[in-house]
C-alpha cells in the first residue's frame, strides 16, 4: 500500500513525490506460513536490498503503510489471533523500532494506508464483525489517534492507497454487498476532513492490488480480480480526476504485495499469485510508463507485508529483523 509523505500545496493536487528526495522503500511484515515482524526493502538509488537491524513489535500481517518524513508506520493488521488496534513502526534516521501511544479506533485488517503530511490514515478494512468504511490513523506530532468525519462510500477490505498533496484515494477492494472485487475510487480530503467519491472508476475490478503515488498520479498494479491474478496496472490522473491504463505490466500477475515508490518509480515489493510467493521486486518508471524489474529482492518471499518509504536517509546496516 504505497503512498509518499507531502508539503503544502493549496489549490493543487500535486503530490511531494517530485520534491522531496525518496531514498528507500520498506516492507513490514508480512506472511509465508509464518507471521512475520521482519523489515527489509530496497535501497532505490543503488538498486540494492537491505535487511533492517529492527523489528516491528508484533509479527502480522495485513497492515496499512503510511510515512511522515522522520517515520514508517504500520497500523492495525492481524496477528494470527486477531485483528489489531496497534501502530508501529520503525524511525527512519536512527533505525530504531517504536510503538505509538496511538491506536486504531476499530482493530481491522487489510485497511489502505494514505499519508498527508501531518496525519496517516488507515482507511476501510475487515475485522470478525465484517467490512468497514472507517478513516482512523495517527497525528503525527503528537503521536495520538484521530478518527475521521469522513467515510468510505463502500465498506471494503484489500483495497489500495494513494495520496495527492490534498486527498487521499482508496481504489478497488472487496465489499459488503457482493464479495467481489470493485472498481470504486473513493477517500478523504485532508483539509477539509470530509469524504469524496471519484467521478472515475478503474477498468477492472480489482481486490488487492498495489498502490503507489508520482507526482501527478495514484497508480494501482496486479490485484485479482475475482478469478484470476492481474498484472495490469492503472491510475488516476490527480489534475483532471480521470483514470488512464497503463502501457506497463507485471513481469507476472500478483496481489498482495507492499506497495511504495521512489520519485521516479512505483514497486511491487513480494506478493503473491493465488499460489506461488514472490520475493522479487519490480513496477512501474512513471516517465517512461515502462515496467521494470528490480535487481533487488526480498530477504524472504512472502505477501501481505505494509510499505513505506523514508527520505534522506541511510540504511543502518544488516541483519535480520524477527520471524516468529
Amino acid at each position: 500500500m504505497g503512498d509518499c509523505f507531502w508539503t503544502e500545496n493549496i489549490g493543487q493536487k500535486e503530490s511531494a513525490c517530485g520534491k522531496t528526495a525518496l531514498t528507500n522503500g520498506y516492507a513490514m511484515g508480512g506472511y509465508d506460513g509464518t507471521f512475520y515482524s521482519l523489515i527489509d526493502g530496497i535501497v532505490f538509488a543503488s538498486d540494492t536490498s537491505f535487511i533492517s537491524l529492527t523489528a516491528l513489535s508484533v509479527p502480522r500481517v495485513d497492515a496499512a503503510g503510511a510515512c511522515s518524513t522522520t517515520r514508517g508506520y504500520a497500523l492495525g493488521g492481524y496477528d494470527g489471533t486477531g485483528e489489531v488496534v496497534l501502530i508501529d513502526g520503525l524511525i527512519f534516521a536512527s533505525g530504531v523500532a517504536f510503538t505509538s501511544a496511538a491506536v486504531l479506533s476499530i482493530a481491522r485488517r487489510q485497511l489502505a494506508g494514505v499519508s498527508s503530511s501531518t496525519q496517516g490514515y488507515a482507511l476501510g478494512g475487515f475485522n470478525s464483525s465484517g467490512y468497514s468504511s472507517v478513516i482512523d490513523g495517527v497525528v503525527f506530532s503528537s503521536d495520538s489517534s484521530f478518527t475521521s468525519s469522513a467515510v468510505l462510500s463502500i465498506a471494503r477490505d484489500a483495497l489500495a492507497g494513494a495520496s495527492s498533496s490534498s486527498r487521499g484515494y482508496a481504489m478497488g477492494g472487496t465489499a459488503t454487498l457482493d464479495a467481489v472485487p470493485q472498481t470504486v475510487i473513493d477517500g478523504v480530503v485532508f483539509s477539509s476532513d470530509t469524504a469524496f467519491t471519484s467521478a472515475a472508476a478503474l477498468s477492472v475490478r480489482r481486490s488487492s492490488p498495489i498502490g503507489a503515488t508520482s507526482s501527478t498520479a495514484g497508480y494501482v498494479m496486479g490485484g485479482a480480480d475475482g478469478t484470476t491474478s492481474l498484472a495490469s496496472i492503472e491510475g488516476i490522473d490527480f489534475s483532471t480526476d480521470t483514470t488512464f491504463t497503463s502501457a506497463a505490466v507485471l513481469s507476472v500477475p500478483k496481489s498482495e504485495a507492499a506497495g511504495v515508490n521512489s520519485n521516479t518509480r512505483g514497486y511491487a515489493m513480494g506478493g503473491d499469485d493465488g499460489t506461488n510467493l514472490f520475493s522479487s521486486i519490480e513496477g512501474i518508471d512513471f516517465a517512461a510508463n515502462t515496467a521494470f524489474t528490480s535487481s533487488a529482492v526480498l530477504s524472504v518471499a512472502r505477501d501481505v507485508a505494509a510499505g513505506c518509504q523514508s527520505s534522506g536517509v541511510a540504511v543502518g546496516g544488516g541483519g535480520g529483523g524477527g520471524a516468529l
